[in-house]
């Protein structure tokens, strides 16, 4: 019985979480910014201090953001960002820009709508009249 419940947990957490995100909404693209899921699911930087050693020393105000603090304030932390951790590989939101402008262009593609509507056949309801 514990064996379905997680199986089905994770089945059915993962499809939500995939229709949520990405492209395979029908009526909105969701995209997801990795710092702010941060900051709300682990507002405490709990889970990132456990997991991230090298930012269990960084004050909670940087710990979503390392890259943020000054050069003075990561001194005081005996923290260099290119030696102790990363800089950002991509600016969030140039990125998350550049996606949405993209996946908003794919609206009006005639196999676009013709894949909403078959999706939307399957997985809603018609309406009954009343």
């Amino acid at each position: 019985a514990l064996t379905n419940f997680l199986r089905n947990l994770h089945t059915n957490t993962s499809m939500i979480f995939n229709s949520q995100a990405g492209t395979t909404g029908t009526n909105t693209i969701r995209m997801y910014n990795p710092v702010k899921q941060s900051k709300d699911h682990d507002p405490d930087g709990v889970f990132i201090k456990h997991w991230v050693p090298e930012l269990a020393n960084i004050p909670l105000q940087y710990i979503h953001e390392p890259w943020t603090m000054t050069n003075m304030e990561a001194t005081m932390y005996d923290f260099n960002i290119e030696k102790n951790y990363y800089l950002p590989l991509v600016d969030l939101e140039e990125a998350a820009r550049a996606a949405r402008d993209k996946l908003w262009s794919f609206r009006n593609d005639k196999k676009v709508k013709e894949e909403k509507r078959r999706i939307l056949s399957i997985h809603s309801r018609k309406r009954r009249s009343v």
